[in-house]
């Protein structure tokens, strides 16, 4: 008996993802405790700008007309300290996991390139403020989206 090989196609390993190369995304969340977190990823050339002689930062949410902003504050006695994730994949990516925030909307966000401004900050000092998705700090914008994902 012979085998007709026309009948027989290769497969192909999976390709890997490529790495992302927007400069900074944020995400958000629920965790198995039932809190929601952000994640916000930083690549290294976004924080040379910041000019770092350390990796502590004090993070601030705007409020008023900066309510769609996180201000991320280089802070020797800050409280959060960026780690550096992919080290196996050459790094240059730093991340920073936020505890749940009260104004923010508890909506699933996949982690997703944002704006983002390096700009100076009380004098001389220089931060980084990322803009924030919609549905993160504009509830009717979160529930849109749900209902869209329901739907």
């Amino acid at each position: 008996m012979s085998i007709n090989t026309d009948e027989w196609r290769d497969l192909q390993p999976m390709q890997k993802a490529a790495a992302s190369r927007e400069p900074v995304r944020f995400g958000l969340k629920q965790m198995r405790s039932g809190l929601w977190r952000a994640t916000v990823l930083v690549r290294l050339e976004v924080l040379e700008k910041l000019r770092l002689d350390h990796w502590r930062f004090a993070v601030r949410v705007g409020s008023g007309a900066n309510r769609a902003r996180l201000a991320l504050v280089p802070d020797r006695d800050g409280a959060f300290e960026l780690q550096e994730v992919g080290k196996v994949k050459g790094g240059g990516v730093y991340r920073l996991v936020l505890p749940p925030v009260r104004d923010w909307s508890e909506v699933d966000l996949k982690l997703t390139g944002v704006g983002h401004q390096v700009t100076d900050f009380q004098g001389s000092r220089k931060a980084l403020f990322i803009d924030l998705p919609k549905p993160v700090w504009d509830r009717a914008s979160a529930v849109q989206l749900a209902a869209a994902r329901k739907g």
